[in-house]
């Protein structure tokens, strides 16, 4: 699991300007995850807003990356046909997932990284879709990214998931943090 921050000078008063920069950081994190893997390279970005799937799907297209989205417009059973092509279909490389429509029923084992580019407040939800990637049949290394702009909301919400999580693994078996350490192991 990695979280990766994007500094910036103060809080943000202005929201516009604090997109942008966050839309600048995004998209130069997915392009040097881009330029540092191979063709052959297939990842998973999970988003909660419309707006942002839009972005991504963008972004992806205009950089002539084959991909493929799911949100909670596409019907259940296109839902799979479009998975079973991201994990068969060599030049698919990016699953693009809306947070709510697929953290469940889906196996995305051809991936080995899932970037969330934003947060859940539910952290059974973020767990759920990282599982997608920790599958049986999963034969790579996976890996975890959540970007996190600094100083934003988004890093208090962070925060808050980091503790509900942690008092959970204590429920559990009483071990803190036990819930997310669990999920990030590879095959």
């Amino acid at each position: 699991l990695q979280k990766y921050t994007f500094p910036h000078e103060s809080r943000f008063s202005d929201l516009g300007h604090a997109r942008k920069i966050y839309d600048q950081a995004v998209r130069s994190h997915l392009q040097d995850v881009l330029d540092k893997h191979g063709k052959d390279f297939k990842f998973i970005v999970f988003a909660h807003h419309e707006k942002v799937l839009d972005y991504l799907q963008e972004f992806f297209e205009s950089k002539k990356v084959k991909c493929k989205r799911i949100d909670g417009k596409v019907p259940t059973e296109k839902r799979q046909e479009i998975v079973r092509e991201f994990q068969a279909e060599p030049r698919t490389r990016v699953l693009i997932l809306s947070i709510n429509a697929c953290s469940t029923g889906i196996t995305c084992t051809a991936a080995s990284l899932c970037i969330f580019v934003e947060l859940d407040y539910v952290p059974g939800n973020l767990l759920q879709c990282e599982g997608r990637i920790h599958r049986i049949g999963q034969r790579q290394e996976c890996e975890v990214r959540y970007l996190i702009a600094a100083r934003t909301l988004e890093e208090d919400v962070w925060s808050t998931l980091q503790e509900k999580t942690g008092a959970l693994g204590s429920l559990l078996d009483g071990q803190q943090g036990a819930v997310m350490e669990a999920t990030h192991r590879s095959p």
